[in-house]
């Protein structure tokens, strides 16, 4: 299997590169020639020098810009039953076996106060099997989708080659699709049961809510109150701009969790059961979960998802946020939780799907 570098991640990274080294050398060539030339030479001469040596940054900005975008971060990776290999062109640059590496996915992004996202960038992650350090390896120009979809195939090709070297045995050689560690209070007769805390759901964008919206509301009024008639439309766009802050920072997402939020959770061993809305998991085509550490420590939490395809239609869940993966007490204060067991269903799911793992796929964004 091979994937490739999207285009479109391409020639965006192109505009980006290109205009932010052309940007950065005019304003070096600007503030030499302004020093080297001020005083000496016209005014009109200072101007076709500034524009000329614009040109030129933003020319060497757009030779630079294509240089990497089309050929140095142009990458594919080939999916091989032994190997991964990274290519740039037709040289191979990694080689990672399978015999001596597992791998996970590791995605960093960059956030403005957790808000907007500036930055995506997507690596595989290399562990020596007998132990150390994992290695990054940035799979350069990969939009979400085949990302995606390369970390499920990599997984499933390492399975399926410690399978067929001995090292592991085949999930239905197995009599237990539970191991010791999940046997807690939300296992009971083969069955996996899971409650939503609907009270400490969404906990985070109440309060955003509410202490956002009432002071808000309070001076749209009297900003309503104290405006001229002839000037009151002005005052009405004033007070709906102010409230839609609010609404959009917490009441949207509220209103998202009451519509997707489920209140229970069950896990059979062939179905999986969400309130009265079940998924056999023959009928499963692919099913998308938010790893559980993704987006711990963020300003602001990010939703915990589970996506599944099964029958040509597509469902999805919100179970809870980031936030249910903070500690219990954080300065001496309690955390509210609405499914701090997400963990738990994560690793039931991967376990379920340990025999089909390129349909179970682990989102990070």
């Amino acid at each position: 299997m091979t994937y490739k570098s999207c285009i479109s991640m391409r020639i965006a990274n192109f505009i980006l590169i290109s205009f932010n080294i052309g940007f950065i050398l005019a304003l070096v060539w600007f503030g030499f020639l302004y020093l080297a030339l001020e005083g000496e030479m016209r005014a009109d001469f200072f101007q076709i020098a500034v524009l000329r040596s614009m040109m030129l940054s933003f020319a060497v900005g757009l030779v630079v810009g294509g240089f990497l975008s089309f050929y140095w971060h142009n990458i594919r990776i080939e999916i091989g039953e032994d190997a991964i290999a990274f290519f740039r062109g037709k040289r191979e640059y990694v080689y990672l076996p399978f015999e001596s590496f597992i791998f996970v996915s590791h995605v960093h992004t960059d956030h403005i106060e957790g808000m907007v996202a500036l930055t995506t960038t997507r690596y595989i992650r290399a562990f020596l099997r007998h132990g150390g350090r994992g290695t990054d390896y940035r799979c350069h120009n990969f939009c979400k989708e085949t990302f995606s979809s390369f970390i499920a195939h990599a997984k499933a090709a390492s399975i399926a080659y410690e399978q067929a070297t001995g090292r592991l045995a085949p999930l239905q050689e197995s009599k237990n699709w539970v191991t010791a560690a999940d046997a807690d209070a939300t296992y009971h007769g083969g069955v996996f049961r899971f409650e939503i805390n609907q009270r400490d759901l969404g906990w985070f964008h109440k309060r955003l809510f509410k202490w956002m919206f009432i002071p808000f509301a309070i001076i749209s009024v009297l900003v309503l109150l104290t405006t001229p008639l002839d000037m009151i439309w002005i005052s009405i766009w004033f007070s709906v701009s102010l409230l839609a802050l609010p609404t959009l920072m917490g009441g949207i997402p509220l209103l998202r969790l009451a519509r997707r939020s489920p209140k229970k959770i069950e896990l059979h061993q062939d179905m999986l059961v969400f309130d009265n809305d079940n998924f056999y998991f023959s009928d499963i085509t692919q099913l998308k979960v938010t790893a559980p550490l993704y987006g711990a420590g963020a300003l602001f939490p990010r939703f915990r998802r589970v996506t599944i395809d099964a029958g040509g239609y597509k469902s999805m869940y919100i179970l809870g946020d980031s936030l249910d993966a903070m500690p219990g007490v954080v300065n001496g204060k309690r955390m509210p939780k609405a499914f701090p067991e997400y963990e738990v269903l994560f690793m039931a799911l991967s376990q379920m799907f340990q025999d089909r793992p390129e349909f179970f796929v682990v989102e990070h964004e």
